[in-house]
């Protein structure tokens, strides 16, 4: 098992920026033609599986048992959660939301 956070990230984040792309790949999905039309088929036949993948990937050196799981839940979990928020309510996030919603 790795010491710390910095190290496992130096480690394997070849593994962990799937994870952490996704949260940028999912809100620029919404301005994709097809989402607007159809959401719910968009969101499960393109979103979820992206993401059932993205965490497969990244899960990696948690299923090889070489980081815990206090590790594997903050740079798996906690950080893509901590960039969909900045890109929610960010100023760039909520000023594209805003300026797609005025179209």
């Amino acid at each position: 098992m790795a010491g710390g956070i910095g190290s496992v990230v130096r480690a394997h984040w070849k593994r962990f920026v799937w994870m952490w792309a996704f949260p940028v790949m999912f809100f620029a999905s919404i301005f994709v033609p097809v989402s607007a039309r159809y959401p719910t088929l968009f969101l499960f036949a393109i979103d979820f599986p992206v993401l059932l993948l993205c965490g497969y990937m990244a899960s990696k050196p948690v299923r090889d048992r070489e980081i815990t799981l206090g590790q594997a839940f903050l740079l798996i979990y906690l950080v893509p959660f901590l960039i969909w928020v900045v890109l929610i309510f960010g100023l760039f996030g909520l000023g594209a939301l805003l300026n797609a919603i005025a179209k």
